[in-house]
């Protein structure tokens, strides 16, 4: 089974196309990777500031932006109507868009990706609408136990830098945004410098100029908001414990400063939360699920951002088994060399890198591969690369990265309310 995954990895690293990227004269960077053994063709497009667009007056209005921006014009219609498929949503460092459809049929789409883009409509009755949804969502999130623990780790650990809100908002917030606001946020969304088109997939000549073309009357104006990381690392142990009264078991996170995509450990890091906790065969499952019978629900993440980042390790427990648990998660990290081996490394190296390239048969995952590493400043067809460096990792480079562990960390706590 090991020498056909190896023959597996082996063949799609040798077998991803590179392509080519440009810059159009508006800035707009254009990327596009051909594959002409597909029959379909993918676009994304990522643009820059994500929650740096917002404030304290307006946070939410990202994401009600993108449903309203696509419910209220034709390309949703057009896109499912021959077949394919088509979204939007807002994350941290970025807005995007994206849509997949037949290769016959993408150029009947481009009329309306050409109005979504340079001339949308913005309709009243879905503004109300949407609106009205994600004030419900925010609500309903308050009686979601995962939801408000997530909530309350962030607010913990990242205090009022920009990555401790939720792309939903708050009431207050969503509450105050009128139908005039997200026509304002859309002519400050697109600038040329700021946008990331990526085309993946069989598409001839003529489908690649009109998507120049769309993209081309984007204006190129200056952006209207800064990138400042200031304040968004850990400077201090944290230790925070609130209660929720509809939870029987409480909600443990561990957050580290970690670093931005850019780091040079940012890779290592990467495989030692698979190591740790990405999945029944990790150390967390099996030292404290399998011998200790804390928990099912046990594990760890490390997501790519552009400013600091946290490396999360979590579990749902006993609140009676807390302390425990934090002294033994924390034991594991700090002392890694004892717990990882050769086989580990192979092990958790060959699941990421089946799980990289399965994804990477499909032309929307290529195509948003392409655009998020070059939003994070890594390259245009990094994808290449990276698979690269995951294989070439070695034990040395797990244990620099595992420094982290050596940082200041939040501790988190959501419990049963009858606790003591």
């Amino acid at each position: 089974m090991r020498i056909l995954l190896l023959l597996f990895i082996s063949f799609f690293c040798s077998n991803i196309y590179a392509g080519e990227s440009m810059i159009l004269k508006n800035g707009v960077n254009l990327i596009v990777e051909k594959r002409e053994h597909t029959q379909t063709v993918s676009l994304t497009l990522m643009i820059k500031g994500g929650l740096f667009r917002e404030n304290s007056n307006n946070y939410g209005i990202g994401e009600l932006f993108s449903n309203v921006w696509l419910r209220s014009n034709d390309i949703l219609d057009s896109t499912e109507y021959y077949g394919g498929a088509i979204y939007t949503s807002i994350s941290n460092d970025y807005s995007e868009m994206g849509f997949s459809v037949v290769t016959e049929f993408a150029h009947k789409i481009l009329h309306d990706l050409d109005i979504f883009i340079n001339s949308p409509k913005f309709d009243d009755k879905v503004f109300e609408i949407e609106k009205n949804i994600q004030l419900n969502r925010i609500k309903s999130s308050r009686d979601n136990a995962n939801s408000v623990a997530a909530i309350g780790f962030n607010k913990a650990t990242y205090g009022n830098f920009v990555y401790s809100q939720e792309t939903f908002g708050t009431m207050e917030t969503v509450s105050k945004i009128g139908l005039n606001d997200l026509r304002d946020y859309y002519k400050n969304l697109l600038k040329g410098k700021d946008i990331i088109v990526s085309v993946a997939g069989n598409f001839d000549d003529k489908l690649l100029d009109e998507i120049k073309n769309i993209f081309e009357k984007v204006p190129d104006g200056e952006s209207s908001f800064v990138m400042n990381c200031e304040g968004s690392e850990i400077k201090y142990d944290n230790y925070v414990v609130e209660e929720h009264d509809r939870i029987k078991q409480a909600k443990l996170f561990i957050g580290y400063n970690a670093p931005s995509a850019n780091d040079k450990n940012y890779h290592a890091i990467k495989l030692l939360s698979d190591i740790l906790g990405g999945g029944m065969s990790s150390k967390y499952f099996n030292i404290l699920r399998k011998d200790k019978g804390y928990a099912y629900a046990v594990g760890s993440f490390y997501p790519s951002r552009l400013c600091s980042s946290r490396f999360v390790a979590y579990i749902g427990l006993q609140y009676e088994n807390v302390e425990d648990a934090i002294k033994t998660m924390d034991s594991i990290n700090k002392n890694i060399v004892q717990y990882i081996s050769e086989a580990d490394l192979e092990a958790n190296k060959n699941y990421i890198l089946g799980k990289v390239l399965s994804e990477a048969q499909t032309n929307s995952k290529i195509s948003w591969y392409n655009a998020f590493f070059t939003n994070l400043g890594l390259g245009t067809h990094y994808l290449n690369k990276y698979i690269e460096i995951i294989k070439s990792l070695t034990i040395e480079d797990i244990l620099r990265g595992a420094d982290i562990f050596k940082k200041p960390k939040t501790i988190y706590v959501l419990k049963p309310k009858e606790s003591k």
